[in-house]
């Protein structure tokens, strides 16, 4: 994580949310976020329809390791438009997975755990509205967790088959299964860029590319090449290690996990993603051989994020600003701007709502995300219901840059206010005179909204 550590005497002051009160701060919040919206930056599509590159990452945190990808920085950061706000609605592996391929919430597609790939409608996804429309689609890498079968409307894949591994990985490889040696981030690149090759062979037709490699997922064990690679040093934040969590919840509370293990793992994440900076560079240095770079409308994004030792704590599914929020990043020359830091809040349910909206597709389905070429909204919802093997109780958030509303259903609250970047102190029923989150259930409100929303009635 980048930034200085600061003083941490303030940590535990239980502050007053001045001069406003939830959700008077938090309706307060979002009205700000409104005001730092810049100018539209997308074009619409009036030419040939482009193709779709998504190159997806697998627990890959928003905060603290983009900085060991610079070709991956220069193509998207650069040269596209990074959303600073971008958020899983569900922080786990496959829920965020079957949200990115049908733009659907969790509570909709029935993916809410590791363990129900299955559940995920086929029907309802991008890989099928995309074929109906022409496109060519091609996957490789990570599909969703625990798949052992070909995957419904692609042409071509090279798609794990579990369990997965850096090295020695079994890949489902256009309907054969095989162990397939070495690094299983250069076979990933190898054969997108040969399906890559493939579509060209009918150049007239657009495609789309998932690109899916299993890196920087635990146990994050990088190429040989990179192995002993320097890292940055791990600054951390006033949350890494908290000492006092007693205003969080149980399972946070229970946390075992030492500050160098946590680094151990964190200097494992960014050496494997310096594998996955070469590969995007070299699918660009293909598009570029093809003359496919500049009609191409590409993402960068990853699942989810993980909690680096904030509060003490290693992981993801949790409600903290490190476990939700993502990279996303966007390119589309012509259409997206270069350089722009765009400040609204965005989700993993907007990319297939994005990609509809550029070609101009109306999927026979209702689409919970909503487009980052022409959209906005004031908060997000976001969801997690634990898997059949427990774990962290099941919640429901509202989510905005500056604050953040919990609900577990087991009746506990939290909220972080705005004046609490870190999320260190929960004011919620805390005992001090001003801080009355809710006190008139318009944040349940919201709730309630968000986890019966479908289409359009999602904020």
């Amino acid at each position: 994580m980048t930034g200085s550590m600061q003083d941490r005497s303030h940590v535990h002051a239980r502050r007053r949310l001045s001069p406003l009160t939830a959700p008077a701060a938090f309706l307060a919040a979002c009205g700000l976020l409104l005001n730092l919206v810049p100018p539209r930056a997308a074009e619409a599509q009036t030419g040939p329809r482009p193709n779709i590159l998504v190159i997806l990452t697998d627990d890959q945190r928003a905060e603290g390791t983009l900085g060991v990808m610079p070709k991956t920085r220069k193509l998207f950061v650069a040269g596209g438009t990074t959303f600073k706000n971008a958020v899983a609605t569900t922080p786990l592996c496959c829920p965020s997975r079957a949200s990115i391929l049908s733009g659907r919430y969790a509570h909709n597609h029935g993916v809410t755990d590791n363990f129900s790939a299955g559940l995920l409608d086929q029907r309802k996804t991008m890989q099928k509205e995309l074929q109906a429309s022409g496109y060519l689609t091609a996957a490789t890498g990570k599909f969703l967790n625990g798949w052992r079968k070909d995957p419904s409307y692609f042409d071509r894949w090279a798609i794990y088959s579990p369990p997965l591994r850096y090295f020695g990985a079994t890949f489902r490889i256009d309907g054969v299964v095989r162990e397939v040696p070495g690094y299983s981030t250069t076979f990933i690149e190898r054969m997108s860029l040969e399906f890559l090759d493939h579509f060209e062979h009918s150049d007239s037709d657009p495609w789309f590319l998932q690109v899916s490699p299993f890196a920087p997922h635990w146990p994050a064990l990088p190429e040989s090449r990179y192995s002993e690679t320097s890292v940055p040093d791990w600054v951390g934040s006033p949350a890494t290690g908290e000492a006092d969590v007693s205003d969080k919840p149980p399972y946070i509370r229970r946390a075992d996990n030492s500050r160098e293990a946590v680094e151990r793992f964190r200097a494992g994440q960014l050496r494997t993603l310096m594998s996955v900076d070469d590969l995007v560079a070299n699918l660009f240095a293909e598009l570029d051989r093809l003359g496919e770079r500049e009609d191409t409308l590409a993402f960068f994004l990853s699942d989810n994020g993980v909690l680096w030792y904030e509060h003490g704590a290693r992981g993801k599914s949790m409600p903290y600003d490190p476990s939700v929020r993502l990279p996303l990043l966007a390119r589309w020359p012509g259409h997206l701007g270069a350089g722009i830091r765009d400040r609204r809040i965005a989700g993993n349910i907007d990319i297939a709502a994005t990609i509809y909206d550029a070609l101009g597709i109306q999927p026979g389905y209702r689409v919970d995300g909503r487009s980052l070429l022409t959209s906005d909204r004031r908060f997000i919802f976001l969801e997690h219901t634990p898997g059949r093997r427990g774990g962290i109780p099941a919640w429901n958030a509202i989510w905005t840059p500056a604050t953040t509303y919990v609900r577990y259903v087991n009746g506990r609250r939290e909220y972080y206010g705005p004046d609490d970047p870190w999320q260190l102190t929960n004011v919620y029923n805390d005992g001090v005179t001003g801080n009355a989150p809710d006190d008139a259930g318009e944040l349940d409100a919201f709730i309630e909204a968000g986890s019966g929303c479908a289409g359009s009635s999602c904020e």
